[in-house]
């Protein structure tokens, strides 16, 4: 039989369902846990196995299962991480994420388990002949790595390079696009966040072959043209490329608003604005698993407290009893506030949310607004006033129709911080704008007042980024060419 070893980094990782091991037995049977590269393509059922594979690992608990949420979170002025441990972000939140800090090496190694199991999946399907699927479910796998690969390379540049608009020849991570097999296949130099990008657009192109309009329980877990067309809004958006944009979010269609934001977080995890979600079950986490996201910004943990000193829950027009977003509002017995909307400690079945059709509308507002002119501008507060109204359905204090200009720009701005707060928007937002990042201060001045302090400039890639962990630099010798 075939030993097959999936090489990357300091790490021989081996992808679980292309793994096996080489052993004469006297009898020689072949387990379905447990096959060789080749027979994983003998099936239509272990292809599928395989496919569903590749998003569970993408889905990890230190991926896109709750640390990526964190990270982005942790950067942005919102939170205030008073835990001071290295396992729940104080790093990140101190923006002096070293090589060898725990998160990065836990976020840039399972992020690129995920890669590397879809760059498997993909050369597999693309030079395999006699594949016991038709053209359109092959077609359709193929889409749907890339569609993987291309949102783990999205997550890989907000946190390990200098925003594009800033440089867009600064330095990311490397650029993978073929499966890692031995030990040559880790060097690799690092690519710039242009070429990330570039590729993200080109894995994200043809999407014909992904189901459109993928709503309902199963179909918003899993790639769609809907999902895609998110990830090249959010890619032109990080580059202000407005029209283009504005072109991809107007083919979201057919979802609508929750009738609350709570419905999006309470079971069944979805809604018909369920874009693309990352589901769970028992199976999933397992008893010494939990659920980052919502443990984090919880009392179990005392970590992530939200910033009632400085942040979108201290601005009057977001401290309104009538918004029914502060129904994720907790305090606790000692004064601390958390922002509780993954709040099933116990469970940890929740979804994480990655698109949802609130973010499609705000999206569309700033782009609008950063094209410009009467007609788009008035787009801009009638996408941004709907998206209000939905928590705030009486008692407002400002009317966001009747802003304009510079006034309506930072309505929709803080419009989205306080519609996604803890699902990490907020870092995306500050990074791609290429604004720098500020927490409050731990005391206030001396007239009493609370105040922002700098805590990292675009200037300063050391504490702007993330460091790439210190395995890679060790085994990987193309890093700084």
């Amino acid at each position: 039989m075939k030993n097959i070893k999936m090489v990357l980094a300091a790490c021989a990782i081996a992808t679980a369902l292309m793994q096996t091991s080489c052993k004469e037995e006297f009898i020689e049977l072949t387990p379905d846990l447990q096959v060789a590269e080749e027979d994983i393509y003998a099936t239509a059922g272990r292809i599928e196995s395989a496919m569903n594979g590749v998003y569970a690992r993408m889905k990890s608990t230190y991926f896109l299962g709750g640390y990526i949420t964190c990270g982005m979170e942790n950067r942005s002025d919102d939170v205030v991480n008073v835990a001071d441990n290295a396992y729940v972000m104080a790093d990140c939140y101190k923006h002096c994420m070293a090589a060898q800090s725990i998160p990065t090496g836990y976020v840039y190694q399972y992020g690129y388990i995920a890669i590397n199991s879809a760059n498997t999946m993909i050369e597999n399907l693309e030079t395999r002949e006699a594949l016991p699927i038709d053209n359109a479910t092959r077609d359709l796998y193929i889409q749907s790595n890339k569609f993987v690969r291309a949102l783990c390379y999205f997550y890989f540049c907000q946190l390990y390079s200098i925003p594009y608009n800033v440089n867009p020849n600064a330095k990311a991570v490397p650029l993978r696009t073929k499966p890692c097999r031995t030990t040559e296949d880790n060097n690799c130099p690092a690519a710039t966040i242009a070429e990330i990008y570039n590729q993200i657009l080109a894995d994200t192109e043809n999407i014909s072959a992904l189901p459109q309009n993928a709503k309902g329980a199963a179909n918003g877990t899993h790639a769609s043209q809907d999902a895609a067309h998110m990830l090249r809004m959010r890619v032109y958006m990080s580059m202000n490329k407005w029209q283009e944009a504005i072109d991809e979010g107007l083919q979201v269609t057919d979802y609508a608003l929750s009738k609350s934001v709570a419905e999006m977080f309470d079971t069944p995890y979805y809604s018909e604005e369920t874009i693309f979600s990352v589901p769970f079950s028992s199976l999933d986490r397992g008893s010494s698993q939990y659920h980052p996201a919502g443990y984090f910004c919880h009392t179990a943990a005392v970590v992530d407290t939200l910033n009632m000193r400085t942040g979108i829950a201290n601005m009057p027009e977001f401290k309104l009893e009538s918004d029914a977003r502060r129904g994720f509002y907790f305090k606790d017995d000692k004064g601390n506030t958390y922002y509780e909307k993954y709040n099933e400690v116990s469970m940890i079945l929740e979804w994480i949310h990655v698109f949802r059709y609130a973010e499609t509308m705000l999206n569309l507002a700033e782009c609008y607004i950063n094209v410009g002119g009467e007609g788009n501008e008035a787009k801009a507060a009638s996408l941004t006033a709907e998206v209000r109204k939905r928590s705030i359905a009486s008692g407002d204090i400002i009317d966001v129709n009747g802003l304009r200009g510079a006034a309506l720009k930072e309505a929709i701005y803080n419009e989205r911080r306080c519609e996604f707060l803890g699902e990490g928007m907020r870092g995306w937002d500050i990074a791609r704008r290429g604004e720098d990042f500020y927490h409050p201060s731990d005391t206030p001045n001396a007239e009493g007042k609370w105040y922002n302090i700098l805590v990292a400039p675009t200037s300063d890639p050391t504490s702007y980024t993330w460091a790439i962990p210190s395995y890679e630099v060790m085994v990987n010798t193309a890093l700084g060419k």
